[in-house]
């Protein structure tokens, strides 16, 4: 038997009580000891979280968020927006014009003009040409604010997006706003955040674009409130304007 067999017998069975786990005399004991720990250590990983789980926290964060903390500010226009970056350099604002200006000016004269992305209003029409997207009217919700709103909700599951229309819905006041929430069939807790939007005139029609906050399994309505200025974590549904149901 080796000089080390009864350390190593001590670290394998340490969970036994006749077993004497000594402290390590020699290099080779205190190399093994490390060993053993190491390997300890490395077997007691967690496991993941199941999906379930980890969209239940997901669901169960906006809540806890909506108590705990304000929202951030974004900036609001008609239609979905999302932050965007500023510059606060004028100097830096004037270099980066003048090398889009040249470097506009070169590819003008060196390559063919490129085609233009399409619109939102053109991905729309095109999703509903080919029968692409689920595609649903809007029902006038219970609050008085809802005016005598009209339009639809169109939905592509694959893609993780879609498009609203309006019509006679509406313009708030300053402090005020329009949010989308997605009530998600396979997500316990509150619905997703869809975008905060909007309307400049109630008679005119509004394109919004749906990018939800986080992603949908199996939405199951789309529901629009009006909140603050820059919308909430979680809606209190004090008012909710318009309704459409998959």
């Amino acid at each position: 038997m080796s000089s080390l067999e009864p350390f190593t017998d001590a670290i394998t069975f340490a969970h036994d009580p006749t077993q004497d786990l000594r402290e390590p005399r020699t290099a080779d004991e205190r190399d093994l000891e490390r060993t053993a720990a190491l390997a300890s250590a490395a077997l007691s990983r967690p496991a993941p979280a199941p999906e379930s789980l980890a969209a239940k926290l997901a669901a169960d964060a906006l809540q806890f968020c909506a108590s705990e903390h304000p929202t951030t500010s974004r900036e609001i226009a008609p239609g979905f927006t999302t932050p965007r970056p500023r510059s606060n350099g004028a100097l830096l604002s004037f270099v980066l014009g003048a090398a889009a200006a040249g470097l506009f000016v070169w590819l003008a004269t060196s390559t063919p003009t490129p085609q233009l992305a399409p619109s939102a209003s053109e991905l729309r029409a095109a999703t509903l040409d080919a029968d692409a997207g689920l595609r649903r009217d809007w029902t006038p919700g219970p609050s008085p604010l809802r005016g005598e709103v009209r339009g639809d909700v169109v939905w592509r599951q694959g893609e993780q997006d879609g498009w609203l229309t309006f019509q006679d819905l509406p313009a708030l006041p300053e402090d005020q706003a329009y949010q989308l929430w997605i009530v998600d069939g396979e997500r316990d807790g509150a619905p997703v955040d869809g975008g905060v939007f909007t309307i400049d005139a109630a008679d005119q029609e509004t394109l919004v674009t749906i990018r939800p906050a986080l992603p949908i399994g199996k939405p199951t309505a789309f529901v629009v409130t009006v909140e603050g200025r820059q919308g909430a974590v979680v809606s209190k549904q004090e008012h909710v304007v318009a309704i459409a149901s998959l």
